[in-house]
């Protein structure tokens, strides 16, 4: 039931392509296609400046290196923004946690913890915005009511975007890379 439901060309249209970890692929970051180059030298991880670079002795463990990379970017952009949305919006927060949540990219609890999904660190920062928007909003209003989208389009009035960029290009966010 769940395999069929996974697989439903409805909800996963595309098929995403696995990464190989070349010269010259691109990936993305922050809602823009950058190209990775592997060099020669030694590189401790992955190294970001407007393009991707890898050290060739580490092209086999590129899919983890990446990953860790993603989750610390994550954690420097994603984490005190929504620290500060959450003071602009007056709510409070237990924590706020970026974890590997496969079909999701955000989430509120009962216990008020939000969760980022790493993921959405490859996504434009319009959509970053509205993701942390919808789930701090969850903190006041639990269901997506009138009230609940009133108070997120009040926060971001031009939300609409960001559903739209997701609706045409999330199912980039739902693979590792």
């Amino acid at each position: 039931m769940i395999q069929k439901k996974i697989e439903h060309n409805q909800k996963y249209p595309f098929e995403n392509q696995v990464k190989e970890f070349v010269e010259g692929e691109s990936l993305m970051y922050l809602g823009k296609t950058y190209k990775l180059h592997v060099v020669n030298e030694i590189i401790d991880g992955v190294v970001f400046n407007n393009k991707f670079f890898i050290s060739k002795t580490n092209q086999k463990q590129a899919n983890k290196l990446f990953k860790n990379w993603y989750i610390k970017s994550a954690n420097e952009i994603i984490t005190p923004k929504a620290k500060s949305i959450a003071d602009q919006i007056g709510v409070k927060y237990n924590s706020i946690n970026i974890l590997d949540i496969k079909y999701r990219l955000g989430s509120c609890t009962p216990k008020d913890n939000i969760h980022f999904n790493w993921r959405l660190i490859k996504a434009p920062i319009i959509v970053i915005e509205y993701i942390i928007v919808h789930e701090l909003t969850h903190l006041l209003v639990s269901n997506h009511t009138q009230e609940f989208w009133y108070r997120v389009s009040a926060q971001l009035p031009n939300y609409d975007k960001a559903k739209l960029w997701l609706k045409e290009n999330g199912h980039e966010l739902e693979t590792d890379f």
